[in-house]
């Protein structure tokens, strides 16, 4: 019969053992599962005063204080729970310990006890330890620094998670997370880096919420924000708002935790949060290295914002938000490039404000901004989200269009543009209306580089406005010949003027009989003309180089042609049409003045200046103050080429003008065009009903003149009065009236 042999009892070996070493120079303490004491030499009996008592199979709730086997425990937890090694530093009472825990387990892995190794660390020791660790937060703070100092540019979410990275490799603690606050939803929302291996749970708390009566709101993380103050739990195990962690805190040893705020101008943004294993962790110093590495972080933040805000001026424009001319130019380079790889199109567009000037001079100008907003937000709408808007400056976008497979697309892509833009804002409660020109340009068969295809784009929105406003034009290449003559015109009339070899011409305006005949002349409009007697361009008065020096000019031959008519006995009103830039110069008034004004003896007639609706569409407010300024000095003001362009309505409700020119494409359709006719009609009663007569300009024929009676019109000018008249033949044409 075999006898079962009996097994060791390795828990009383390992206590005889101990009993062997008792004399070490370290505290030595064994604990059954139950947490019983089974074995405590000399040394651990006289650090907790239990000489001469009955301690054995008794627990740390038993022996010692509540605080200090609250600590024990917490130390326990983790050794028995990781089943390795676990190292830590507890307060017990007045004195510090340095503990080491091996948990000891049978054959078979059973735990059979805890075996604790404890050194009293006095305070030398504690305060070299101490200063081993302020060393470690100081570099870590100097590391912290120089990210912040090398990387101005890292996105907080990365500037963050660097930061948790370098803290938690310097410092010693368990565990460092960064929180980054999200106002809108309440939350508190961690920017974790890779975790630690094992102490995954640890990081599942790291989205709280900041309301305070929330479960996690009172958290020393919620706390932090809410009050802005660096809020610390120095023992986890007694501290009710951390229950919903104690478990994850024992299993790791977790003692202490604290919060910091981190500030972006004066605002909590994100917190800093540290676990550590020894409550002793967060001293005063300490404490104030952290919220010293949290002020860094939050100059670093700054810094991010100052940058990017930095970036918005130098590519975006401040008011619209759209991409400026730079950004947009850059914009416009990749998706050449873009389309040049995928083989398709581009198509950009310059678009500029028809009556943008009005709005601000009657609204104001905060009205006007917030038009220019209305109305990037409008183009936006008009396009695709592939697509870029731009703001050039002043009342000019830019649209660039991706993804084209031929030129054609552009012309239903402006169509909706303008249709869009004709639809009614609403500022301040009113309804406004405005317009806009457009010029568009197709790559890669216009252009195939950025500047050209601006510059195109440029050039086909200028002859969008040339013809009338309110309408688009796409790029031809023949605009290219065109601005090069009329930069030669330019260049040639200057060169006239300059050798003094520029002309005048004279066309009457003639009052008109009712059966069609032609009566006298009641006035007479004087052109500049080339020296072979070719009239200049109208646009040239618009130049900017020229206005002013051709006005003069025009403004001398006015006077000259007064004192001759006077002499002959002549009283003739003489109508000059000096373009809207010289009409808006502030030193137009001074330069009537300084060429003899109408008003004082030596003039027969009036003088009478001409404007067309560009006036008032640049500069509403200052073409009403030059009226009033021309009608003191006896000057008056007559509206030309009503119906020319989108705004004459505009022009004739503000400005209070002496005569009506109805635009000479107007006159001649009404020939063959009922509406047309009605039109014509309509402007003639207008004028009428104000009380200023109406001249109908491009009069060609006799067939015009009896349709314009039956209408009518009191006056007209075109080629059926005659031709222009040179100053020589000025007088022979008078005398046949």
């Amino acid at each position: 019969m075999h006898r079962r042999r009996r097994q060791p009892d390795l828990l009383a070996s390992w206590i005889l053992l101990l009993r062997h070493l008792g004399s070490l120079p370290y505290g030595v303490l064994l604990k059954d599962r139950n947490g019983g004491w089974r074995f405590a030499n000399q040394q651990v009996l006289q650090w907790f005063g239990l000489e001469g008592r009955d301690w054995k199979g008794k627990t740390d709730w038993e022996l010692l204080s509540p605080e200090a086997a609250s600590a024990c425990a917490a130390s326990d937890h983790p050794a028995w729970e990781g089943a390795r090694p676990v190292e830590s530093i507890e307060r017990l009472g007045q004195q510090v310990f340095h503990t080491f825990k091996i948990p000891l387990k049978d054959r078979q892995g059973r735990e059979l006890a805890l075996l604790s190794i404890i050194s009293a660390v006095n305070d030398r020791e504690q305060a070299q330890r101490e200063a081993e660790r302020l060393r470690d937060f100081y570099a870590a703070l100097a590391e912290v620094n120089e990210l912040v100092a090398r990387h101005p540019a890292l996105e907080p979410s990365e500037l963050l998670q660097a930061a948790a990275r370098v803290l938690e490799r310097r410092v010693g603690a368990l565990l460092v997370w960064i929180g980054w606050v999200e106002q809108a939803e309440g939350r508190l929302r961690g920017l974790i880096p890779a975790p630690t291996p094992g102490l995954e749970a640890l990081y599942e708390d790291l989205d709280l919420s900041l309301d305070p009566n929330a479960p996690t709101g009172q958290t020393p993380a919620a706390k932090a924000v809410r009050e802005g103050t660096t809020e610390v739990s120095l023992d986890v195990e007694s501290d009710p708002v951390l229950a919903f962690m104690l478990q994850e805190y024992r299993r790791h040893g977790i003692r202490a935790v604290a919060a910091i705020p981190i500030r972006r101008f004066g605002e909590v943004v994100a917190v800093m949060g540290v676990r550590a294993r020894d409550p002793q962790f967060f001293s005063a110093p300490l404490l104030e290295l952290l919220e010293h590495i949290a002020l860094s972080l939050g100059l670093g933040l700054e810094a991010f914002e100052r940058q990017r805000e930095l970036e918005q001026l130098a590519l975006y424009d401040p008011l619209t938000g759209l991409a400026n001319r730079r950004l947009f130019f850059e914009q416009l380079r990749q998706a050449c490039d873009q389309a040049r790889r995928q083989a398709t199109g581009v198509g950009v567009g310059m678009l500029d404000l028809d009556g943008f000037k009005s709005v601000n001079d009657t609204l104001g100008h905060q009205a006007g901004d917030r038009l220019l907003q209305l109305v990037a937000a409008r183009i936006t709408s008009l396009v695709r989200q592939a697509d870029r808007v731009g703001r050039m400056g002043g009342d000019e976008f830019a649209v660039l269009l991706t993804g084209l497979n031929r030129a054609e697309e552009l012309d239903a892509i402006a169509r909706r543009l303008l249709q869009g833009l004709r639809l009614p804002f609403r500022l301040d409660g009113e309804s406004v209306y405005i317009s806009a020109s457009l010029g568009m340009t197709y790559f890669p068969t216009d252009a195939g580089d950025p500047s050209s295809l601006l510059r195109h784009a440029d050039l086909a929105l200028y002859a969008a406005k040339d013809q009338g406003r309110d309408q688009y034009q796409l790029y031809r290449a023949a605009l290219e010949e065109e601005v090069a003559h009329e930069t030669w015109v330019r260049h040639q009339a200057a060169q006239w003027l300059s050798d003094g070899r520029l002309e005048v011409r004279f066309r009457p305006l003639v009052r008109l009989g009712s059966a069609g005949t032609l009566d006298r002349p009641f006035a007479l409009e004087i052109l500049p003309a080339g020296p072979e007697g070719e009239l200049l361009a109208e646009a040239l008065l618009d130049s900017a180089g020229l206005a002013r020096p051709l006005g003069r000019f025009v403004l001398e031959a006015a006077r000259r042609a007064a004192i001759h008519l006077r002499e002959q006995g002549w009283s003739l009103d003489l109508h000059v049409n000096l373009g809207a830039h010289y009409f808006l110069d502030p030193r137009f008034p001074s330069d009537l003045r300084e060429l003899n004004p109408p008003a004082e003896p030596g003039w027969g007639g009036r003088l009478v200046v001409e404007v067309t609706e560009a006036a008032p569409l640049r500069d509403l407010t200052q073409s009403q103050e030059q009226v009033a300024t021309l009608a003191e000095l006896g000057v008056a003001v007559a509206l030309d080429a009503f119906g020319g362009g989108s705004a004459s309505l505009l022009a004739l409700r503000h400005l209070p003008v002496a005569l009506v020119k109805i635009a000479p494409e107007w006159t001649r359709a009404a020939l063959d065009n009922l509406r047309d006719q009605a039109l014509v009609a309509g402007v003639i009663d207008l004028a009428r009903r104000l009380g200023v007569p109406a001249v109908a300009d491009g009069v060609d024929d006799a067939r015009s003149l009896e349709l314009l009676a039956r209408l009518g019109c009191e006056a007209v000018e075109g080629e059926a009065v005659g031709p222009l008249l040179e100053p020589t033949g000025l007088d022979a044409y008078l005398r046949r009236f």
